[in-house]
């Protein structure tokens, strides 16, 4: 296991180690953390000093509102492509992960503390897109998986305890759920775990590009308020 050894790593007097992965790292001999990152990044429609605490790889952004537009500290943004028409505002400490097509509606607001990643469905072993399917219509479009969960939640712990960063049991009834709204019957509440919860939204859009409805963040972002 790498937990059982030390690493070094070189980089620039101002650089910073950014750590993903789910096993545990000791940083008591990490120092000079928090500066800016843009690596093969393009940034439009932001100050510079609503986006210089966060880090951006292989990355996007195009914002059609100044004002309304930032990026919280802490922030991660990889292999994203965001274009919205109005503002950007992505809260602190928030991990985004291949939100790769436009977004539908005047804002695009991610609260504080979330991960947001969005894979394709139905794709095949050589593919690099999301593979067509058919939407009720009859019509074809592409479809995703949004995984949406917060950066502290402990995905593997049951029954979990958090979900988007607060307790499971302030979110169910505020939400008018129970628990069998989230977990097939056939799973007992030992085994329960956000892996396996009905929690991540399945978005789609037609082939001719029209954007994504990410509109049940704005449910989220009322949990917490």
């Amino acid at each position: 296991k790498l937990l059982n050894h030390k690493l070094y790593t070189c980089t620039i007097p101002t650089g910073s180690l950014v750590h993903f992965g789910s096993t545990g790292l000791d940083v008591s001999d990490v120092r000079g953390m928090g500066p800016t990152h843009r690596f093969n990044s393009f940034v439009s429609g932001f100050e510079l000093e609503n986006t210089k605490h966060s880090i951006m790889l292989n990355s996007l952004l195009e914002s059609g509102d100044v004002r309304d537009s930032t990026i919280g500290k802490g922030s991660v943004l990889e292999d994203c492509r965001l274009e919205c028409a109005y503002g950007i505002m992505i809260g602190e400490r928030c991990l985004l992960s291949r939100i790769r097509e436009p977004v539908k509606g005047s804002s695009f607001h991610v609260p504080s503390g979330t991960c947001l990643q969005l894979l394709p469905l139905h794709q095949s072993r050589n593919q690099t897109e999301p593979s067509l399917t058919e939407n009720n219509e009859g019509t074809h479009g592409y479809s995703f998986v949004c995984i949406c969960l917060g950066v502290d939640d402990d995905i593997g712990n049951a029954p979990p305890k958090t979900l988007y960063g607060l307790d499971l049991k302030h979110i169910l009834p505020k939400s008018e759920l129970v628990e069998d709204d989230l977990w097939d019957a056939s799973i007992p509440p030992s085994k329960r775990t956000l892996w396996n919860a009905k929690i991540n939204p399945v978005l789609s859009v037609n082939s001719d590009g029209a954007p994504l409805d990410f509109s049940f963040l704005d449910w989220i972002s009322c949990l917490k308020e």
